[in-house]
């Protein structure tokens, strides 16, 4: 079961944007939750459904 969140998280990375190639080594700290999972890339909070879609950013750092 956790294999199948992470593999979310990765995906839900990957679909940061067209013209970005991500990092998954930039993956930090998943947090799995009732209903979505947060995680940390390139320094910045994201949240994806557990169910899967696009990630959102929920922080920016400056930078």
């Amino acid at each position: 079961m956790l294999t199948s969140h992470l593999s979310a998280i990765v995906a839900a990375a990957l679909s940061a944007g067209p013209t970005t190639t991500p990092d998954a080594s930039m993956l930090r700290y998943p947090d799995i939750g009732r209903e979505d999972i947060v995680f940390v890339y390139a320094g910045n909070l994201w949240l994806v459904p557990k169910t899967g879609g696009m990630a959102r950013p929920l922080t920016s750092a400056a930078g």
